[in-house]
């Protein structure tokens, strides 16, 4: 395997992540009407609704980008059935990765520019365990995507993404909207059902059908491992196993955007987690809150 390509990529993807803040940027000032709609003397807020929109600006992007490549001919994806045999990493990929590779890049890119956010913001607020989870989850996808690339397990990273990115949409959408309700300018039911397609989305995308994707990357890799060279079946393994590990942080995160929805039905408020405190506010800010 090419390890010098494998270096390439990253480099590329790193020259990319300031895209991505721009992007963010650009799309959060666009937001800062809204955020003076809902209560223009709450300074804190206005960050938060600023990068919520970022947030749902970037993923949007990143699903349209997966959608647009998706449609151009690849209906291996639509397979789902098939998976079994379409994901086996064979050399015959190599033909294909070419049309992949930008799309590949653009969102190592964006996982780049995450990991720095969310390192920034988080600063000093590490013992939270569920924002210790999610800054692991940020490195572990690096791993996982800048690896499949170079052995041929690209496809595997194309059906993860096309399942991820429309739950990260509706989870910063929803926070967008609930933000208004607090302020009284929304409605109890129309967040109560935007909880319920959230939680719906996230459980069908990043449970049901990233479970699906592992299952059949799982039938395969038991299948075929035996005929794979050694090096190429350490890391063929490892991903496997970091493909579970992510989808159990899935599983984790399911149970405390349900725990959230629950709360908010019973009481009305929507609480506040810990990925919450490490994103949406500095350490200095956490710290008053306790």
């Amino acid at each position: 395997m090419n390890y010098g390509g494998m270096a390439s990529t990253v480099v590329k993807s790193l020259a990319c992540a300031p895209l991505w803040m721009a992007v963010e940027y650009l799309c959060g000032f666009l937001a800062k009407p809204y955020a003076a709609y809902v209560d223009k003397s709450d300074e804190k807020l206005e960050k938060k609704l600023v990068a919520w929109t970022g947030n749902v600006s970037s993923h949007g992007l990143q699903c349209l980008f997966w959608w647009v490549y998706a449609l151009s001919g690849e209906t291996w994806i639509f397979d789902i059935f098939g998976w079994v045999v379409e994901l086996e990493p064979t050399e015959a990929r190599l033909i294909d990765r070419p049309r992949v590779l930008p799309v590949y890049i653009m969102y190592l890119g964006y996982a780049w520019h995450s990991l720095q956010k969310d390192v920034r913001r988080s600063w000093g607020n590490f013992h939270q365990p569920m924002q210790a989870m999610f800054l692991f989850h940020h490195l572990l996808t690096i791993f996982l995507v800048a690896l499949s690339i170079e052995h041929n397990c690209w496809r595997a990273g194309v059906l993860t993404r096309l399942a991820h990115d429309p739950a990260d949409i509706m989870i910063y959408t929803s926070k967008i909207y609930i933000a208004a309700y607090e302020k009284g300018k929304g409605s109890y039911l129309r967040v109560c059902f935007i909880y319920v397609i959230t939680v719906i989305v996230w459980v069908s995308t990043r449970v049901v059908l990233y479970g699906w994707v592992n299952y059949c990357l799982h039938v395969m890799y038991l299948a075929k491992v035996d005929s794979w060279e050694p090096t190429h079946q350490i890391v063929c393994v490892s991903l496997l196993i970091g493909s579970w590990v992510m989808w159990i942080l899935q599983v984790i995160w399911s149970y405390a955007l349900g725990a959230s929805m629950y709360q908010f039905v019973t009481t009305g408020h929507q609480p506040t987690d810990s990925i919450d405190k490490g994103q949406n506010g500095s350490a200095g800010d956490s710290k008053k809150t306790k």
